[in-house]
């Protein structure tokens, strides 16, 4: 009798037809990268929308729980039953992942689990209490929510230490984590752009995420302001413009005549404002991101980065990709410099479609992906893989 398709369950982030953000763009190439290999895939994502759809093959809807309290335990255990997984994937910190219900369904039913990091911070011990009290909220509020802070920290922790896999976005976010694991670090992918690129003479400089704290998109309209006399256009596309902050800026950039902000824009649309850019701004904290998906997405198209303060691995320094600057006023300078300086903003242009061509390319790399999830598979005892040997080709970053 024939053997089963092996079966991937995608557990986590929202499919990327109801939102598009970097994890479930990762995902989706991962899943891809996966089914090109010879595995079935199969989804199953929270949904906002009030009536839940139909699952089909490959799709499975939940209604989306905020919190770890509100997710629908006996439903989502109903489904992975149906679904009969040989391997779970489950990615980054939601509220499915603090509520623990993939982890136990693994282990007791000897499911290899693999947890792919999606920020820096999921490996920092106590990142969500020390982001809290460090932050702008008041006393009374931080005392209130001192003891999800301290408990969210406890379950990624516990994420970790159930994983019986875990990989990485970059070296340094593997290099950090606390827990020994069996891990690699799979390139995130993207389709190479197969035409040339006709940038725009009007210089477009592009701040462009789904805006929430960390993210530190105020910092774009003070480089706007202070560079009214520079030969640029500035261009803003907030993915997520529902919060009191978002509108706060939207509001702000009113005054501020060399700035367009837009804000859900198509992923078509991103890749033409990409095209058109000479520079990718991104004001972010450290610790918020892994590899940035936009990094990739503009490196693609010749458009260098200038970044605060991420630096995945240190490749945008290490391979001339832009300018990493480590401080608001240099990297006001940098953007000038490059604005000014086109013959060397052309040269790390065409190093970074090269880097992203060869490191991140779809048809080069996909093939990592099914022989990790392979190697998995064939040490599927969770004991067994525990055993760092099973996975030592994969743990040495074999792309930089």
């Amino acid at each position: 009798m024939k053997d089963r398709q092996p079966t991937i369950c995608m557990a986590s982030s929202f499919h990327i037809s109801e939102r598009i953000g970097g994890v479930e763009w990762q995902t989706y190439f991962l899943a891809t990268a996966l089914r090109k290999a010879g595995f079935r895939v199969v989804f199953l994502c929270p949904t906002l929308r009030k009536n839940i759809p139909e699952p089909s093959d490959d799709l499975i809807y939940y209604p989306h729980g905020a919190s770890a309290w509100d997710i629908p335990v006996k439903q989502i255990t109903k489904h992975l039953q149906a679904i009969q997984p040989s391997i779970i994937y489950l990615r980054g910190k939601s509220s499915l992942q603090e509520n623990g219900i993939v982890q136990k369904y693994a282990k007791k039913h000897s499911i290899p689990l693999v947890f792919g990091v999606s920020s820096d911070s999921d490996t920092q011990k106590h990142y969500r209490l020390q982001k809290l009290w460090n932050g702008s909220k008041g006393w009374a509020i931080k005392i209130l929510l001192t003891p999800y802070a301290f408990w969210s920290d406890l379950r990624m922790i516990a994420t970790l230490k159930a994983a019986n896999m875990l990989i990485f976005q970059h070296r340094d976010q593997k290099n950090n984590c606390r827990i020994s694991k069996p891990s690699a670090i799979i390139p995130s992918l993207h389709f190479p752009v197969k035409r040339a690129i006709q940038k725009s003479e009007a210089n477009l400089v592009v701040w462009i995420a789904n805006h929430r704290d960390g993210k530190n998109g105020e910092l774009f309209l003070d480089l706007a302001k202070q560079s009214i006399n520079l030969e640029c256009k500035f261009h803003m596309v907030l993915g997520n413009c529902k919060g009191e902050k978002a509108q706060n800026i939207i509001n702000k950039s009113y005054d501020i005549p060399n700035l367009t902000i837009e804000k859900g824009l198509s992923v078509q649309q991103i890749d033409a404002l990409l095209e058109k850019a000479i520079l990718l701004v991104n004001t972010s904290d450290k610790q918020l991101e892994g590899f940035p998906n936009i990094f990739i997405q503009a490196w693609l198209w010749e458009t260098v980065t200038i970044s605060l303060f991420v630096d995945p691995g240190g490749i945008i320094t290490k391979h001339q990709l832009g300018r990493c600057s480590q401080s608001t006023t240099a990297l006001f300078q940098d953007v000038r410099f490059l604005v000014n300086h086109p013959e060397q903003r052309k040269i790390m242009g065409v190093k970074a479609r090269e880097y992203a061509e060869f490191y991140h390319g779809y048809e080069k790399n996909f093939h990592k992906a099914g022989e990790l999830f392979g190697q998995i598979l064939q040490h599927k005892d969770p004991d067994q893989c525990q055993n760092q040997t099973h996975y030592s080709h994969y743990t040495a970053d074999a792309f930089e």
